[in-house]
């Protein structure tokens, strides 16, 4: 799959769990014709943008928005990949039909990577970076992300392991799913 036109690899998980670091650096590996996409919701699901912003928007019509947002980031990358670009991506897959879409997207092999870890990795994680994103609202986020069941993804559990050896284990079960 390393270096297959039109392949998909996804990573997914809350926010906190490295997606980001882990994606950059796995996209540096893959090297050669793989386009980086980082895409996420621009807020945790369910909560308004800002007092500013939500001040005429509902609930509903915030969670519609994210909606339109996700499915605009599939075309994008959908877009891509229909041209023989393989593509390695950050995006917050949270049901399963959202991960079926990800599948569709893909005109060669799909492998969606969700990443997970304990709620004392995640907050480890935060402090160690500058994030915009409060503690307490990526603990929230993450209560909700961690039941969530992705229907044929890989569950790589982060805790206690560094990116690179994350990014090792995603290239070899890339490889190992070789046909």
């Amino acid at each position: 799959m390393a270096n297959s036109a039109g392949n998909l690899i996804m990573l997914t998980g809350p926010s906190g769990v490295g997606k980001s670091t882990i994606t950059e650096q796995l996209h540096q590996r893959l090297g050669g014709d793989w386009l980086l996409w980082q895409a996420d919701r621009c807020q945790p699901r369910g909560r308004l943008l800002s007092a500013e912003q939500s001040a005429n928007l509902t609930y509903a019509q915030a969670l519609a928005l994210e909606e339109r947002m996700y499915a605009a980031n599939i075309s994008a990358i959908s877009a891509y990949l229909s041209n023989d670009y393989p593509v390695v991506a950050e995006l917050a897959v949270m049901s399963a039909a959202e991960a079926d879409a990800v599948h569709k997207s893909s005109p060669g092999r799909t492998m969606l990577v969700q990443l997970t870890c304990t709620p004392e990795t995640l907050a480890q994680h935060l402090q160690e970076r500058d994030t915009p994103v409060p503690i307490k609202e990526a603990i929230s986020f993450y209560e909700r992300w961690r039941n969530v069941d992705l229907p044929d993804a890989v569950r790589i559990h982060v805790d206690n392991t560094t990116s690179a050896q994350v990014v090792d284990q995603i290239l070899q079960r890339s490889t190992n799913s070789r046909s």
